[in-house]
């Protein structure tokens, strides 16, 4: 019934993004997405593209995201049911559902193999955990952005290969547990084609191993452990006959499991030698460099204050796992400041982060905990960190500042910690404490639920998505601009947005595209030439890959020609051509200037 609870509350939770259209990232990745129908492309297409539809010897194709298994399910929904968007959302509803029951069934695991002799975890520790993931709100954005269907999928895979890496750990080494050492590496190459945290299962599994499967203690290696976790000289004695039987035949000498320990982590150890090299092989060209408004801390200059502005948005989305409540579809753009100054107070939040994962890290080692609690805990913060590790942008540069669907799977750490945590206090507590503790865990979990319901809501369309991130950050110049860009009808609202866009972010190329196009909508031609003229000198002073060049130029070119301007068009309509030789309306004018002029 634990399975059963936990599916229907994640699901029920999200029933409101049924309701949702195509919006945010779902626009490139499916709608215009040639690999996504069967009409217009092959299978192969999809493998030989990345995850936007563009080829992987393309200049301008974002390698890093190269996930066609998850293109592959986009490909399914429409042969299923065209371009539907409540379909889209149904799938990924179910695959969230799947992935809190896998977690859970993946808690059990853990919980149950921790277990040392007079250290048994409450039953309940791994269905509290379950259902605190089933109602994270953090989890909206990966399951009502129906793009994030890889975080959901990679998820899974994560899960299933941890499983399966469970059950191949033996004492020794048996044709059996190869089989599921093989059939975990492969779940976990499906996980990494889902998306690239997909490989992270290993960190987990090597945890496991080691802390649970071979049962290696820190504590009796560095001294602190002087006697071994087993029942006591007084249990033995009062022991019934059959459990002494047992406890003889439990005594008896038994292979290590050391050695199977160290064969299952050397071929671990190959394995993602071998999978990372051709996984990096992919990338044929430099990466795309993500522009200042995207991740203002890749262009710092000072070494020391961009590792502590990268470190900042690592405390941010630490933050959001802690209280969610503040949620957002993008958080760049100005919405966060960088540190500039080695006396920013927000370096304190840096230093207590660090601080509650160096103290579980202490408890889960080297504490006087019972062991068992104590090997939870580290399987726990391996949860929590390892799928992060690539996300965070410590060590490579990224494509945001803070990304709530990246937390998806590191958020199952954060669940079974808590809820170790809870299940610990509740067990030391009397009665008053443990109706006091319920009715607090039952508020949160309350207070979750409605929150995740109503941001479910929010991704119903673009209007009332990017709405509900100005409210969070309304100094973000990409909400402003995506906002303007979705009241169609309403001109001054959208000029606002647009120049708030600009406000904030002075660069913003495709603000001042956009702008214009309002004013020249609006009988303000020549204050519209003005503002794309002021747009391209931007771009040139921060150039990124981008349209924007060609249509600013072809947008001058238009509106000088409608003030009679037509030489100095020409000039616009020619820079249009250089930037995108195929255009086919800047072709079109140059030609007809030219013969105008003779040329």
């Amino acid at each position: 019934w634990e399975l059963s609870l936990v599916f229907v509350v994640a699901v029920v939770l999200s029933l409101p993004s049924r309701q949702g259209r195509f919006v945010f990232d779902d626009m490139p990745a499916i709608r215009d997405n040639p690999d996504v129908d069967s009409t217009r492309t092959t299978v192969a297409s999809v493998f030989n593209d990345n995850f936007w539809g563009q080829p992987m010897d393309s200049p301008r194709a974002q390698h890093m995201s190269y996930r066609p298994f998850t293109t592959l399910t986009f490909r399914w929904n429409v042969a299923w049911a065209g371009f539907e968007p409540v379909a889209f959302h149904d799938v990924n509803m179910l695959l969230h559902g799947i992935a809190t029951v896998l977690f859970v069934i993946a808690c059990k695991i853990i919980c149950d193999r921790a277990e040392v002799a007079g250290t048994k975890l409450p039953d309940s520790t791994a269905v509290l955990a379950g259902l605190l993931f089933a109602v994270h709100p953090v989890h909206t954005e990966a399951v009502s952005n129906i793009v994030c269907r890889a975080e959901l999928l990679s998820c899974i895979c994560f899960l299933l290969a941890f499983v399966c890496y469970t059950r191949a750990c033996t004492v020794t080494v048996t044709p059996a547990s190869l089989v599921y050492l093989v059939a975990s590496f492969a779940i976990t190459v499906c996980g990494l084609l889902c998306k690239e945290q997909g490989i992270t299962s290993v960190i987990v599994c090597a945890a496991y191993d080691v802390v649970i499967a071979a049962g290696v203690d820190l504590r009796a290696i560095f001294g602190f452990e002087t006697t071994p976790a087993t029942t006591t000289p007084a249990e033995d004695a009062t022991a019934k006959p059959d459990t002494k039987a047992k406890a003889k035949k439990a005594a008896a000498p038994r292979p290590s499991p050391l050695a199977a320990m160290v064969f299952r982590l050397a071929v671990l150890v190959v394995f993602v030698a071998a999978i990372v090299q051709w996984r990096v092989s992919i990338n044929q060209k430099d990466e795309v460099k993500v522009d200042e408004k995207t991740n203002p801390a890749n262009h710092m200059q000072d070494f020391v204050l961009r590792v502590l502005t990268k470190n900042y948005y690592v405390a941010l989305h630490a933050g959001l796992l802690v209280w969610p409540m503040g949620l957002a579809c993008d958080w760049s753009s100005g919405a966060i400041d960088v540190i500039s100054s080695t006396s920013d107070p927000r370096i304190a939040y840096i230093a207590v982060m660090y601080i509650v994962l160096f103290a579980l890290a202490f408890l889960g080692a080297l504490s006087s905990m019972a062991a068992s609690s104590r090997r939870v805990i580290v399987l726990g913060l391996a949860l929590l960190i390892g799928p992060f590790i690539p996300a965070s942008g410590l060590f490579v540069e990224v494509g945001y500042v803070v990304a709530e669907r990246l937390l998806y799977s590191p958020s199952m750490g954060y669940c079974l910690l808590v809820a170790l945590l809870v299940s610990l206090v509740y067990e030391k507590c009397g009665n008053v404490g443990r109706w006091s503790l319920l009715v607090g865990l039952a508020a949160v979990l309350g207070l979750f639920a409605v929150k995740t319901w109503a941001r479910n809501g929010d991704w119903v369309s673009e209007t009332a998505l990017y709405e509900s991130g100005l409210r969070v950050l309304p100094n973000n110049a990409k909400l402003h601009h995506n906002f303007a860009a979705s009241q169609t009808e309403n001109f001054a609202v959208r000029e606002y947005h647009f120049r708030e866009a600009i406000r904030i972010y002075p660069p913003y190329a495709s603000a001042y595209v956009n702008l214009g196009v309002v004013l020249a909508q609006t009988d303000r031609t020549a204050e519209a030439v003005t503002v794309w003229q002021e747009g391209l000198r931007q771009w040139e002073s921060h150039p990124i890959v981008s349209d924007d060049p060609a249509v600013l130029n072809l947008n001058l070119g238009i509106g000088l020609n409608s003030l009679g301007r037509q030489r100095e068009a020409l000039h616009h309509f020619e820079r249009c051509l250089q930037y995108q030789p195929g255009r086919t309306t800047c072709r079109q004018w140059v030609d007809m200037l030219r013969s105008q002029f003779g040329l």
